[in-house]
């Protein structure tokens, strides 16, 4: 089944998280996953986002993802290019952001994402011991929001 102009897949695909995440890989291969895209990738969302999150290097063309609905967020050098991870699905790669990368990332850009939604995956991450909190202020300091992220951190350890 044609997904997009130069994007096939198969019939049973096109509805599965793999199935989105290549899709918009594919027309847009120098973009990246993330925010609530790689929220959901990482297993910290419970439904698919409407719009696939993609990051792109500023200064570049936004990509044309038509007909995949997506949101663009262009980011400097240094945070685009840290955290970047290729993992492997079903059909191809796909670049996205680690998940110490996307809550920093999401902590940067609460405003578009909503304080509240990045304060639940916080905290349902930090429950579930899924970050590396060295990684986490490591890329806290990259995304300049280390005097943000202490209040989300201290938020979600003392709310068990």
């Amino acid at each position: 089944v044609r997904v997009a102009r130069g994007v096939y897949a198969a019939v049973d695909i096109r509805a599965t998280t793999a199935g989105r995440l290549l899709a918009a890989s594919r027309r847009a291969p120098a973009a990246v996953i993330c925010l609530r895209s790689a929220l959901w990738y990482h297993g910290l969302l419970d439904e698919a986002p409407q719009e696939m999150w993609l990051a792109v290097r500023a200064g570049s063309r936004t990509p044309k993802t038509d007909p995949i609905p997506t949101r663009t967020v262009r980011m400097a050098p240094p945070v685009f290019d840290s955290g970047i991870e290729v993992v492997s699905l079903a059909g191809g790669r796909v670049r996205v952001y680690s998940l110490e990368k996307t809550v920093a990332d999401c902590v940067r850009y609460r405003s578009r994402v909503g304080v509240d939604g990045v304060r639940a995956t916080v905290e349902a991450a930090l429950r579930r011991g899924m970050l590396d909190m060295d990684a986490l202020w490591h890329y806290a300091r990259v995304c300049r929001v280390t005097a943000v992220m202490p209040r989300f951190e201290e938020r979600a350890t003392f709310t068990e």
